[in-house]
């Protein structure tokens, strides 16, 4: 693998704001830049973004740093995208609300090289709120709802026992490393998971991963290749995080009972009519803490239910 190198895939939807600091972070990290290029691949913005990003591909002309336009909408479409047009031997995820840290690149470089067996490499994910009274509130639940992945400072081999005991979770796509040849070869995420201009349904790096590992791949968390997730200011909030329960859990039908019978929907519908009404007798006796936490996820099992009433 002495001829490594790398594409980072930058997808962009509305981010005129943001996308300059996350690029710039992108100009500073301390790896050569002769080994990485960078893929931006805006996903059919309505604001200024495009103008933003090509102003700064101008003003940075040491940089390898290519734009496209995905029109087809959704986050895997331009997750797609990256991996089409780079030319590296990895596809290295990156989201348009994030900072990476000075050696994330290089720290991505060195595990590659590490582990030339692995398909998939999983960096640490550290959430920070643009309201400080919105942080002051946030716990452990929220920071994950919020894309946080910290698992410690020392590498995991990731594994389907390991996830199912709550071990570790499968990894954030926005921060993530995939072997070229391996995103080839299964056509990359699947298009009907992951946000879209009205809809944040996720789940594609879940079931992207989820396959690998069910396919005997090597999958690793490296958490030294770390970055900052910036939530902005109008997601912090408790309705964004109910919104964002109620879509996650129709995109956890979609991803674990695509496809099941008509009689197993209506098991899982009643199931979760019957929790949301022990839910709700519980939130009448609970701390205002503890009623956000009810809410949410009453608003996760009402998603899994819309989901199974309208496959």
């Amino acid at each position: 693998m002495s001829n490594l190198f790398l594409s980072v895939g930058v997808c962009v939807y509305n981010k005129e704001k943001e996308i300059p600091n996350a690029l710039q972070s992108l100009a500073e990290q301390t790896i050569s830049k002769d080994l990485f290029e960078i893929i931006v691949v805006d996903n059919n913005s309505t604001d200024n973004t495009e103008a933003v990003v090509k102003e700064f591909i101008n003003n940075h002309p040491e940089l390898n740093i290519k734009y496209f336009k995905e029109i087809n909408q959704g986050v895997s479409y331009a997750r797609n995208r990256c991996y089409k047009e780079a030319s590296g031997n990895y596809i290295v995820y990156f989201d348009d609300d994030e900072i990476a840290f000075k050696d994330w690149l290089q720290n991505f470089y060195d595990s590659i090289k590490k582990h030339p067996e692995a398909v998939i490499l999983a960096g640490k994910v550290i959430v920070k709120y643009e309201d400080p009274e919105f942080a002051k509130i946030a716990d452990s639940y929220i920071d994950n709802w919020f894309a946080n992945y910290e698992y410690g400072d020392e590498e995991i081999v990731l594994s389907k026992e390991l996830i199912e005991k709550g071990k570790i979770d499968y990894p954030i796509a926005g921060n993530m490393a995939v072997k070229m040849d391996y995103i080839k070869e299964v056509n990359g995420f699947d298009t009907d998971l992951g946000r879209s201009e009205n809809l944040m349904l996720g789940g594609e790096e879940t079931k992207f991963t989820k396959d690998a590992l069910e396919n005997g791949k090597i999958a690793i968390y490296t958490p030294q290749s770390t970055v900052h997730h910036i939530v902005i200011k109008n997601r912090c909030s408790i309705d964004f995080l109910k919104m964002k329960h109620f879509q996650q859990g129709m995109t956890f039908i979609r991803i674990y009972f695509n496809g099941v019978s008509l009689f197993k929907r209506l098991k899982i519908v009643i199931y979760h009519i019957i929790l949301i009404l022990a839910k709700s007798v519980q939130y009448l006796f609970s701390s205002n803490k503890e009623r956000n936490f009810i809410a949410m996820k009453n608003c996760f099992a009402k998603g899994i239910i819309y989901q199974c009433l309208h496959k």
